[in-house]
């Protein structure tokens, strides 16, 4: 695809996909809008294509969170990144430990 319309980036980082991701998903939203339209350009087929492309996004993010995996990394990375965000609300003044909190 030579060209992709400027919301499609957008749109990709809302749904979290890849640019590269969302420009194959936008080519076959775009085939599957000239089947389900009679005429090619025109208002119905943009409007067609956008809601295919939209339904798409979602539906490659359900399936990308929907990975048991992915949620257990999600928790890794929280418990993993803990001990970086005490020291930061240390850094604001606020002394945390584990039996008292100074202020």
């Amino acid at each position: 695809m030579n060209k992709l319309p400027k919301v499609v980036p957008w749109l990709a980082a809302k749904h979290r996909v890849s640019v590269a991701r969302a420009g194959q998903l936008w080519a076959d939203s775009l085939r599957e809008a000239t089947l389900a339209t009679p005429r090619v350009g025109d208002s119905d087929f943009w409007r067609v294509s956008m809601e295919k492309f939209i339904a798409k996004l979602e539906a490659e993010r359900e399936h990308r969170l929907s990975t048991p995996f992915t949620r257990w990394s999600r928790i890794a990375a929280r418990i993993w990144l803990l001990p970086l965000a005490l020291q930061a609300r240390r850094q604001r003044g606020h002394c945390i430990t584990q039996w008292r909190v100074y202020a």
